[in-house]
């Protein structure tokens, strides 16, 4: 049973990570610590709710779905091994499973009353995954009691419903949050079918938190109705946080299951921004919030708005660019792009479209009381399996953690290239924008700014400090490296440093040393250590290196090295040849060739490439660059930097050029295929 156990352990998180719809969500949303601005009575312990957002494509009918494959869900839900100690009883095991069965009877009883079939896409998505988390939290028990227990509860869901015994009793408590005007009344009194709630067209019918109880389908509901909140600006957020914090206040005495946000589809436009408000609730309930949270959007019968060619768009297209309007929002607020909460459309309007059986529905057909009491079943059903089962939540919502770490071939490499900064003393910070590599920036002409200088600090001891900053429309970035060395004018030299560079939001750190012999004339002799830290994990390095020096122009290069950490190994080397033009020193043109090797992982990759830069006239300069490896990946790159204006006028012309002929030979081709024709 345990190969079992963890092949669905492996199933449930592989699907996960993959998945952008989180279905789960534990620990409550009231149980974060209270703002200052709240009450004394807010303090103690919270009761905690598990949750889940389901999300269902708001143009699915209530009575079926287009996909029946409970595997090919791209909602998962997020569960956790609860290390089950191995002196666990086997009773203490079986109780929550004995308590997970008891659910599944009351929620299939559920279906029955609502008509719905267990091949619903979203039924058997809740089915699967209480299946899943069942055979996880069963430890040792084996694959058949699991599926005895789920035929046995299919079994015992029809006879009770059958004879009505025993009653069922599942209430499910709703709160309701949204602006004011937006229908959150009207939609209570439509799911009764009766005026329980205060409704007003002109102006807030809701003053005060109260309950709204009643009973639909034999399921005993209750509302919590609560003061709609004025739109986003400076000036009604001091109201609106009245209004929430005594929300938190009132639903701690008895948490809700499910969570209801409101807007109206009609007024959704390109204009609309509700960032401010959907911010303060996270911060005021905590991001857990909208673990459970479903987007209600009411007048969902509008007069659809005219498309570029003149006619009105769809009511699908309509109904997703709103809804995913809404949910962007929602991800801003709590910073996390995975969340995906439900969508139920709703129409309150008396005149809107019937069905034979006297139901409203909505323009694409759907009957949507029906579809709004599966939805609370369901999230109610996922979120006491999690409970009962004490899974805790793997994923909190926020900005994405970025948990790679650093690549192993990529540290050698950095590690093997040669660098030397503390030779060529300067008193003065030498300040330089760094240009983008890849091409021209169309913003500024530059990403970022670099800052460095190097001094003597004493006879025969140099000392360098260099720093990078880069910033772009996504992206911020910091780079820095403090060096120091001691040369013996007539012996070896040693040097130290130590490099920051940023990784998102942290740092790496990388401490290295050097030992460079001269045991020849025309030979050099390189020796190196470096220790890198990131996240508590440390890499080692080592590596050799000789340089043969033929004369003034020509040098080789070879060097080879090592670099371990995280448990694996990796191994590369390098040789490299430059030449160097007959006018060396006085124009620095040169070509280099090289070749390196990279072994991690039991995978080899070879590599070639060139290097060359030369003047091909007075006042430019012109740089050539390629390489290639084993895998068929590489890159040419040239660039070309000049002090005469008739250079660049020639550079235009060639880019012009270039496109008139692509042009004309795209034309040709085609003329050609049409007399082919």
């Amino acid at each position: 049973m345990k190969g079992i156990r963890d092949w669905v352990f492996t199933q449930v998180l592989s699907k996960s990570v993959a998945s952008s719809r989180p279905l789960s969500g534990s620990g409550g949303f009231f149980s974060e610590a209270p703002s200052s601005q709240e009450q004394s009575d807010d303090q103690g312990s919270l009761q905690t709710i598990g949750s889940m957002a389901l999300s269902v494509s708001p143009d699915a009918s209530s009575g079926g779905f287009r996909d029946n494959d409970p595997h090919n869900s791209q909602q998962q839900i997020l569960v956790e091994d609860s290390n089950i100690s191995d002196d666990s009883s086997n009773r203490k095991k079986i109780d929550p499973l004995a308590k997970i069965e008891d659910l599944q009877i009351k929620f299939l009883r559920l279906l029955q009353r609502l008509g719905q079939s267990r091949d619903n896409l979203l039924v058997a998505k809740v089915l699967y995954r209480m299946h899943l988390a069942t055979l996880i939290r069963a430890g040792e028990s084996d694959l058949k009691t699991v599926n005895l227990r789920n035929e046995r509860a299919k079994r015992m869901a029809r006879e009770q419903e059958a004879s009505g015994l025993p009653e069922l009793d599942y209430p499910i408590k709703i709160l309701v949050l949204g602006k004011t005007g937006v229908g959150k009344s009207a939609t209570i009194n439509s799911i009764f079918n009766q005026p329980k709630a205060e409704t007003n067209a002109f102006c807030p019918a809701t003053d005060c938190i109260r309950e709204v109880v009643g009973t639909v389908n034999g399921i005993k509901l209750t509302f919590i109705d609560t003061p709609g909140f004025l739109p986003s600006s400076m000036g009604n957020i001091r109201r609106n946080r009245k209004i929430m914090l005594s929300v938190k206040r009132f639903i701690r005495r008895s948490p809700p299951d499910v969570v209801l946000y409101f807007e109206r589809l009609d007024l959704i436009n390109m204009g609309y921004s509700d960032f401010p408000l959907l911010k303060l609730m996270t911060e005021v309930f905590g991001s857990a919030i909208w673990f459970n949270t479903i987007l209600v959007m009411t007048h969902s019968s509008p007069t659809l708005p005219e498309g570029p060619n003149g006619y009105p768009v769809s009511y699908e297209s309509y109904v997703n660019h709103c809804t995913d309007l809404v949910q962007h929002y929602v991800h801003q607020a709590v910073s996390d792009t995975r969340l995906e909460n439900p969508i139920l459309l709703v129409e309150n309007d008396p005149q809107c479209k019937r069905n034979f059986m006297g139901q409203n529905v909505l323009p694409n057909g759907q009957v949507w009381k029906s579809q709004f009491l599966l939805l609370c079943i369901c999230t109610k059903v996922l979120a006491d399996a999690n409970a009962l089962l004490k899974f805790r939540d793997s994923m909190e919502l926020g900005p994405v953690s970025n948990n790679r770490l650093p690549s192993l071939p990529h540290l050698l490499s950095s590690f093997l290239r040669h660098r030397y900064r503390c030779i060529v003393t300067s008193e003065q910070w030498l300040a330089r924008p760094v240009l983008d590599p890849h091409g021209w920036d169309h913003d500024v002409g530059f990403d970022g700014i670099n800052l460095e200088t190097a001094l003597e600090v004493r006879k025969n001891v140099f000392a360098s400090v260099m720093g990078q900053m880069n910033k772009d429309k996504h992206d911020f970035s910091v780079q820095s490296e403090f060096a120091a060395a001691y040369v013996d004018p007539v012996g070896p030299t040693y040097s130290v440093g130590l490099d920051l560079q940023s990784t998102g939001k942290d740092l790496m750190y990388t401490a290295h040393s050097n030992a460079k012999l001269r045991n020849l004339k025309h030979n050099v002799t390189d020796c190196g250590v470096s220790l890198t830290s990131f996240r508590n994990k440390y890499y080692v390095g080592a590596k050799l290196e000789d340089t043969i020096l033929m004369g003034k122009r020509m040098k080789f290069v070879m060097n080879a090295g090592r670099m371990e950490g995280s448990g694996q190994v990796a191994y590369g080397g390098s040789f490299e040849a430059t030449f160097r033009g007959s006018d060396y020193p006085v124009r620095n043109d040169c070509v280099s060739l090289s070749m390196t090797a990279l072994s991690f992982n039991k995978e080899t990759v070879i590599g070639g490439g060139f290097q060359s830069e030369f003047r091909p006239m007075r006042g430019m300069r012109l740089s050539i660059n390629g390489n290639i490896n084993s895998q068929k990946m590489g890159q040419v790159s040239v660039k070309m930097s000049s002090s005469e204006h008739v250079e660049f006028a020639l550079v235009a012309l060639f880019s012009i050029c270039k496109a008139l002929l692509r042009r004309m030979a795209t034309e040709n081709r085609d003329i050609e295929a049409l007399e082919g024709g």
